[in-house]
């Protein structure tokens, strides 16, 4: 069984490093002015929640930093923080999705491998409940 993920010093770097990208990638013609601002703002809110371990805190200010930047980083970032929340699915989702916004990231291979095994824990997960609930609903028909 596969529980949360606990903040290693590897996923404090990357929540450093996605700042630091953030602000290496700012591309003010595309931003309304003041959102790339706005954005490393909601960044660091979201990294200072992350270390106090507050999820839900973590989530929004990093996906208001996501809609403002459109930084793939952040979306692992977000996708760590749903895990802390114990959502799964939704980390799983957003871990494809950074995936596919950065198809050339150097760990690649790594968040690929992390989503299979994630989706096998899930898997697993949903059929040992559904084996439990059958030989619930069993034990209550025998009675």
């Amino acid at each position: 069984m596969m529980g949360p993920m606990a903040p290693t010093p590897s996923s404090l770097r990357r929540l450093l490093l996605a700042l630091a990208l953030l602000v290496a990638t700012t591309a003010p013609s595309l931003a309304a002015p003041g959102a790339m601002e706005q954005a490393k703002a909601h960044f660091k809110r979201g990294v200072a929640a992350y270390e106090k371990e507050q999820w839900d805190d973590a989530v929004e200010a990093f996906k208001a930093a996501y809609d403002l930047s459109k930084s793939p980083d952040i979306l692992f970032n977000i996708a760590r923080a749903v895990t802390r929340k114990g959502d799964e699915e939704a980390a799983i989702g957003y871990l494809k999705r950074y995936l596919e916004a950065a198809p050339n990231a150097p760990d690649v291979v790594s968040v690929r491998t992390e989503i299979e095994a994630r989706e096998r824990a899930l898997r697993d997960r949903k059929d040992t409940a559904r084996a439990e609930a059958e030989a619930a609903e069993a034990r209550k028909v025998a009675e």
